[in-house]
């Protein structure tokens, strides 16, 4: 698919914590940059030293476009064990070194309303919900912060949500057996808020469960995915039937980039298992398909007849797609 896109340079690599970089890019012309408001993402189009194309999304972190130079962004990035993109990223990407980005994409907005707000983060997640924490404190709108992790020093940004959030920032640590109970959380909300939660698969399928058992009004759940890098590390082959064709998906490669590097046209937006609009009607496969998206139904996921080719995985030797 065709994205406008920009040349900026990366300006400045920060290290937020062990494993996250914040990256500032700035305009390679010193010109302004478009503006974006809170929840907006950036892609970045990168070439591997293969010449692959990795094309990622990564969250516009300054909140909104008065929170940074009109001629700089910024987003942080998470090294994945198995993370091509992630990797190259951080070792390989300089100051200094021009790169292609996408003008800015808004698929998770933060409404404009005075309803209360609870933001949810997992992890990584807390890049765009950091955004909207910003933006909802600058207006003194009423709102409260859940992040969870693993311990305070791995999670980005921690002292920063501590610090905007007050005694309204509640965090979950695992390395303390801490959780998320989502049945009881929404049984304790005021019925006009409106939930913002971006985090691993497993979290945004607790959240809405809960949210469809106590018949929460979904129009007030909004989400982002973040995948981590899938854990399966086998390729596979991929054959189109109407084109004939065979393209090879290597294990840390996802079937949507193998076929973009391999030249074959495929529709897609959200690059997270969000949309639906790279799904594909599956004629055969050799084994299970490892789903995980959030937009296709139970009956096609539990049939296997239809995948998301930017997220989901073969567990097998071959796929036959109806391409």
């Amino acid at each position: 698919m065709a994205f406008q896109t920009i040349n900026v340079t990366v300006a400045s690599i920060k290290a937020v914590t062990e494993d996250v970089r914040e990256i500032r890019l700035s305009s390679s012309e010193g010109q302004p940059l478009p503006e974006y408001g809170p929840g907006a993402h950036t892609m970045l189009f990168l070439r591997d030293a293969d010449g692959t194309l990795l094309v990622r999304h990564y969250s516009l972190i300054g909140g909104d476009t008065q929170d940074d130079p009109r001629n700089v962004w910024r987003i942080a990035v998470k090294r994945e064990q198995y993370g091509q993109t992630s990797n190259y990223i951080h070792t390989q990407l300089q100051p200094g070194m021009n790169v292609q980005v996408s003008v800015p994409v808004n698929a998770f907005p933060l409404e404009r309303n005075n309803a209360p707000t609870l933001l949810i983060a997992g992890g990584i997640g807390i890049t765009p919900i950091l955004s909207m924490l910003r933006s909802l404190t600058k207006r003194n709108k009423p709102v409260r912060m859940i992040y969870c992790g693993l311990n305070a020093r791995s999670m980005a940004y921690h002292t920063e949500v501590q610090t905007l959030s007050g005694e309204n920032a509640e965090f979950l640590y695992a390395e303390q057996q801490q959780r998320l109970e989502f049945d009881q959380l929404f049984r304790k909300l005021h019925a006009t808020t409106h939930i913002y939660i971006c985090g691993p698969l497993p979290m945004i399928e607790a959240c809405i469960a809960a949210a469809k058992a106590c018949n929460w009004p979904l129009q007030q759940l909004h989400y982002e995915l973040f995948l981590a890098n899938n854990p399966l590390r086998d390729g596979f082959d991929v054959y189109l039937q109407k084109s004939h064709k065979t393209v090879h998906v290597h294990g840390n490669t996802s079937i949507l980039d193998a076929l973009n590097n391999a030249n074959i046209d495929v529709l897609w937006d959200c690059r997270r298992g969000e949309c639906g609009v790279c799904a594909q009607h599956i004629i055969d496969a050799d084994g299970p398909i490892i789903h995980r998206d959030v937009c296709l139904d139970d009956d096609d996921k539990n049939k296997s007849a239809s995948m998301c080719i930017c997220v989901s995985r073969l567990k097998g030797k071959k796929i036959t797609l109806d391409l």
